[in-house]
């Protein structure tokens, strides 16, 4: 296949496309860098390969069949899960200590000790039982407000699956440069006594201790999204967002009276967050750029 070939049939991808193929390329390489040293690093690159393969073929299926819109359209959800699943060995290859007692010494240059610590006295087991069940939503929102995007404000489904792609896959890289895996683990001594739920706590917190991705600490994936979605709620989806911001607040509660996150984390996601909506309208430009046509060279 020519070299003006691959770049034709590339150009066709969309901004959420490009997003998906840039980031899942990163993670490859960090991945490639633990070839040798890291027993999953084959594995771990072939699904990124595969991931990348899926977005550029899905596409092109796509430009064909009418019918593969939406497949296209809403694929992200499932690559941006996959490719969380597949960090472990980017983790292992590139950064394969923690940095639990650098956010620490964060939080306490800040709030004067990690804030989980501070208001343990608050962790009710009715308290840990509302939360632990309000975090669970993280994975709710974003395809809810795609949803009603795409079926009511269609012109405005790509800029929102831009800036949530960002904030998640950038978010993912930060894990991989930064591992770290959180006050729950790290300072499990600190704390007065376990958490308890009443009825479903228990169970979501035993899961999650046993998720296949433990070192997903900082930012805080679950605010930054979750935050990211609530100001697209507000501006476009009203009815979405009344519904959604009690259980969100109760989501950013969860995640450091639960003690998955240092406060530092939640600083991340605030910064997470404006990065990715600062971003996310200047790509725009750059697919024009992308996509003009070259110009003949005089004769």
């Amino acid at each position: 296949m020519s070299a003006t070939l691959i770049a034709r049939r590339l150009v066709r991808l969309t901004i959420p496309d490009w997003i998906q193929v840039a980031v899942l390329a990163t993670l490859l390489m960090l991945t490639l860098a633990g070839w040798n040293d890291v027993a999953a690093a084959p594995r771990g690159a072939l699904v990124y390969v595969a991931l990348i393969a899926t977005v550029v073929t899905t596409r092109k299926a796509a430009a064909r069949y009418a019918r593969m819109q939406v497949v296209a359209d809403f694929l992200p959800i499932v690559v941006v899960t996959l490719s969380y699943l597949n960090l472990n060995p980017a983790i292992d290859a590139t950064t394969p200590v923690l940095y639990d007692a650098q956010l620490a010494n964060v939080d306490t240059a800040i709030f004067g000790a990690t804030p989980a610590l501070v208001l343990q006295h608050l962790a009710h087991p009715w308290v840990v039982e509302v939360l632990s069940v309000s975090y669970l939503t993280y994975y709710f929102w974003p395809i809810v407000l795609a949803v009603w995007i795409y079926q009511r404000q269609r012109a405005l489904f790509e800029s929102y699956v831009t800036a949530v792609l960002l904030c998640m896959l950038l978010n993912q890289v930060a894990y991989v440069l930064v591992p770290a895996v959180g006050p729950r683990f790290y300072l499990a001594e600190a704390f007065a006594a376990p958490l308890e739920g009443v009825l479903l706590g228990p169970l979501i917190l035993e899961q999650l201790r046993h998720a296949p991705i433990l070192r997903d600490c900082f930012p805080s994936g679950h605010t930054a999204t979750t935050l990211l979605v609530l100001l697209y709620a507000w501006r476009y989806a009203r009815a979405v967002a009344w519904v959604m911001t009690p259980v969100a607040l109760l989501l950013f509660a969860a995640t450091i009276l639960c003690r998955f996150h240092y406060g530092v984390d939640l600083v991340g996601s605030v910064a997470l967050v404006a990065l990715s909506f600062a971003l996310a309208p200047l790509l725009p430009y750059f697919a024009l750029l992308v996509k003009a046509p070259a110009v003949a060279p005089a004769r």
